[in-house]
């Protein structure tokens, strides 16, 4: 899925400016005539998308090392997921990196969304993992997914990876029949089969993403209901809260509803851009707009992945620890020391 969506968002690339050059701007719009497009401008562009991706990237890059060096601590399919969610990341800001500016400002938004959707993919069954990990499940559907998680997650990621591949090789097809300027008459026909086919994949993905984001909040939300009884409860009973268990689970529970409200407000602000251009309202987002919100969205979602994964906290304590040894600074201090939770 990674492969062939760089590769089409490349060549995309390269193609509509190519095109541009040799048709003048005018010939091609994404964006329909007359439309007002709402920008940010440039330098708030720059401003705000540059130095996030210096972060997510360093941040990401110390991610995979740590859960390189400390695989033996995380149980499948842990590592797996949280692999598969930083180098969604990566793979997002190096390709806009290597893109030019006016490369990605022209270009289609879909390799954007299948970058965040298949990151939040990861989260939701990250989620779904936790769920039935920590939450007593009766029903037989869910007792058998907690039997059959690694599978279940597995099969999970194989069919977004089918999908979107399909997607992908549609949406190349039907862009470079587009711009073909070759045999319009002959390939009319075959033209708009494709273009409908197409169509019909993207209704079958946002059906697809409605139903993950459904997922997302009722398992981070019931999660959250049972820890906050089972919380109370412990305090009825004079038990320890500060057990690095307990303190694991609601960390990642905490993570997973904030993940959630993200990824809905994301997913709202998308289907209102789109809502706008499919009605003819003459009003959409610039695609700085889209780029940035897309920004801000692997950025907060980072920022969880390291406040919530033990794994990632212990290899960022052991860092800092040893930046202070070589700085000579008294390492008596409040040291913390970070307990791994079979959660995380």
């Amino acid at each position: 899925m990674m492969v062939s969506s760089f590769s089409t968002a490349h060549y995309l690339g390269k193609h509509i400016r190519n095109f541009s050059k040799s048709r003048g701007s005018s010939s091609f719009t994404f964006y329909k005539p007359m439309m007002d497009v709402i920008d940010m401008g440039e330098q708030a562009f720059k401003g705000i998308s540059f130095p996030l991706f210096f972060f997510n990237i360093t941040a990401n890059i110390f991610y995979a090392l740590s859960l390189f060096l400390d695989r033996g601590k995380l149980k499948q399919p842990l590592n797996v997921l949280l692999g598969y969610m930083v180098l969604c990341t990566i793979i997002y800001f190096t390709t806009l990196i290597m893109m030019d500016t006016s490369d990605y400002l022209q270009s289609d938004a879909g390799f954007i969304l299948v970058y965040t959707n298949s990151s939040m993919t990861c989260y939701v069954l990250l989620n779904f993992y936790y769920y039935v990990n920590i939450v007593p499940v009766k029903q037989a559907l869910m007792v058998w997914a907690k039997k059959n998680i690694k599978s279940v997650i597995y099969v999970a990621l194989i069919g977004e990876t089918m999908l979107y591949l399909v997607n992908g090789v549609l949406k190349w097809t039907v862009f470079t029949l587009c711009f073909d300027g070759t045999n319009n008459q002959t390939g009319t026909g075959c033209r708009n089969e494709i273009h409908d086919l197409k169509e019909a994949f993207t209704i079958i993905i946002q059906v697809y993403i409605f139903l993950y984001v459904l997922i997302m909040m009722v398992s981070s939300f019931s999660t959250a209901h049972y820890l906050g009884k089972h919380i109370r409860n412990l305090a009825k009973s004079t038990s320890r809260l500060t057990s690095p268990n307990i303190q694991s689970q609601i960390r990642v529970t905490i993570a997973g509803v904030l993940q959630g409200l993200l990824y809905l407000f994301y997913y709202i602000f998308y289907l209102t851009n789109l809502f706008f251009f499919s009605l003819r309202t003459n009003i959409v987002f610039s695609q700085r707009d889209f780029i940035t919100a897309t920004t801000l969205f692997f950025s907060v979602t980072t920022v969880n992945i390291g406040i919530s994964q033990t794994v990632i906290r212990q290899r960022a304590a052991d860092v800092l620890r040893g930046l202070k040894a070589l700085c000579g600074v008294n390492m008596e201090t409040h040291d913390v020391s970070v307990h791994t939770s079979p959660v995380t």
